[in-house]
């Protein structure tokens, strides 16, 4: 209920300001919405299945006091992690401290960064909270930090200020090996997406489609032990179904191409953020046999949700489809909703019967009351298992 209730909020926010430009209170009303998404995902109980796991190894984290003393030493948790998970306990044991501190600077980025990057900044969040909140907020934990301060550096790469870009991107690998990709975007800030681009992919994607299982033979001569290598090594035990690539084509290849082609082409949208739908592009392109850039591609995802909620926009106020604009608008979110949200309801009876995938989410459980949900709980055991 609690989730339906911001839905309307949003969408309610959304019509008066963004598409009826009525003017007068929407900086309250935004930053009350910023309030009661950190009270959302900052007040929960067991809410997301590596939440759960985060629960199981922050009992054994240290405090500050004790970080000092032995040093560092839970191998796959980087060191800001550490060092932030230390902070909020030594405030307090319970690990809602650390639900609210991360809560904080998640959304209070995301929230700064979709405001300072579009006028239609109450349907930026709604797309942010169908899409990603949960994602960042209950899962990815380690993550949508080093996330986080990944869009910090985006003005620094854009003006192309490396030392400082590089800054915020070592503190976001401090909180999350994926990041390690952001070191090396640099080298391709000139990338644009045209017809020699789409032709260098198409050929990277066959190149990496025949180098993928040598790639394999070489990482198994590595030792388990190290947390990077250990990471990758489980990404690549996934396997798709053909289904599931052509899910991953139209997701994370079709979707960016389209959208870049509609604000470049068509609507002529002004924005500095075009290299990074570039960079989802050829992310993506990896996806379907290295899974593990499902990680990377992480990064540019609050960047394709500004250009969607930019295009939502212009196609509601354009003035030759006048009578027809809101039904072309509503069945272009519903798609756009579609291949997000499927996910959401994904069949996970594999893992505990009569459970899908939304069930590590809901129903919302928060503090106040601590129940456990049995679905939930039977499908974090049903993984667990899977992975052992």
């Amino acid at each position: 209920m609690i989730y339906l209730i911001i839905i309307v909020l949003l969408v309610f926010f959304s019509f008066i300001y963004d598409f009826s430009n009525l003017k007068g209170g929407e900086k309250l009303f935004y930053n009350l919405m910023w309030f009661i998404f950190v009270l959302l995902f900052g007040l929960r109980y067991r809410v997301g299945g590596d939440t759960i796991n985060y629960m199981i190894v922050y009992d054994s984290m240290p405090t500050i006091s004790e970080l000092i003393k032995h040093g560092f030493r839970i191998g796959k948790l980087q060191p800001l992690w550490q060092i932030l998970c230390a902070f909020a306990k030594s405030i307090h044991p319970d690990f809602v401290v650390l639900q609210i501190i991360h809560a904080i600077i998640v959304n209070t980025i995301i929230f700064k960064f979709i405001k300072a990057n579009t006028k239609y900044y109450f349907t930026g969040i709604l797309l942010y909270f169908l899409y990603y909140s949960f994602y960042f907020n209950v899962e990815i934990l380690r993550e949508s930090l080093a996330i986080s301060f990944f869009l910090l550096s985006l003005n620094s790469f854009l003006r192309k200020k490396w030392f400082i870009y590089y800054i915020w991107v070592t503190i976001s690998f401090l909180f999350h090996y994926s990041a390690i990709i952001l070191f090396v975007i640099p080298l391709f800030h000139s990338l644009k997406l045209n017809r020699k681009t789409f032709i260098l992919l198409i050929s990277y994607f066959v190149f990496g489609l025949i180098i993928s299982k040598y790639f394999v033979m070489i990482l198994d001569s590595f030792h388990s032990g190290d947390g990077i290598i250990d990471s990758i090594r489980t990404y690549l035990d996934y396997k798709f179904t053909i289904f599931g690539v052509i899910s991953v084509l139209l997701l994370y290849i079709v979707l960016p191409s389209s959208v870049y082609y509609l604000s470049k082409k068509i609507f002529k949208i002004e924005s500095k953020y075009y290299v990074f739908l570039g960079f989802y592009v050829v992310v993506g392109c990896s996806i379907s046999y290295f899974s593990i850039f499902f990680r990377f591609v992480n990064y540019f995802t609050p960047i394709l949700c500004l250009f969607i909620t930019e295009i939502l926009h212009l196609l509601f106020r354009q003035k030759g489809i006048l009578r027809l604009r809101l039904l072309v608008t509503m069945i272009l979110f519903l798609m756009i909703s579609s291949v997000f949200m499927k996910r959401y309801f994904t069949d996970t009876s594999e893992f505990a019967n009569g459970t899908r995938w939304y069930s590590r989410w809901y129903p919302y459980v928060s503090v106040f009351n601590k129940k456990l949900d049995i679905d939930r709980e039977r499908l974090q055991e049903g993984i667990k298992n899977k992975e052992l």
